[in-house]
């Protein structure tokens, strides 16, 4: 004697409670019995209904993700330090006569290895 068992069972996956809505699943399961030598044993067979994407909803997330995105941007912005003008310059002039420093440094190690290996090693 078989029986079929129809049973609907929903799936969650462990999110917060928005997406798992959005990921819930239906996955029908059919049972059927079968006598055997020893007993009554269960095989289960299992077809999954995947639900399909709302592109809609997706154009609408993007454009909402990137707007969120904006104005995070603009609240860091807004909290950022801003040097006035004479410290500005102040740094730029620092900057200016490091670099001619190491560059008038580079220069002159430079000359003393070309020396060094023309007239003393060569």
């Amino acid at each position: 004697m078989a029986t079929d068992e129809t049973k609907v069972v929903k799936r969650i996956k462990a999110k917060t409670n928005d997406q798992a809505k959005k990921t819930a699943r239906e996955v029908k399961v059919k049972v059927k019995d079968n006598d055997n030598a020893k007993g009554k044993t269960k095989v289960k067979s299992k077809t999954t209904k995947k639900p399909t994407k709302d592109i809609k909803s997706k154009k609408q997330s993007q454009k909402e993700d990137t707007k969120n995105y904006f104005v995070g941007a603009w609240r860091e912005l807004r909290q950022v330090h801003w040097t006035n003008r004479r410290a500005t310059w102040t740094l730029t002039i620092a900057v200016i006569l490091f670099s001619g420093f190491f560059a008038l440094f580079i220069l002159v190690a430079d000359w003393i290895w070309n020396w060094l290996m023309q007239e003393v090693i060569l």
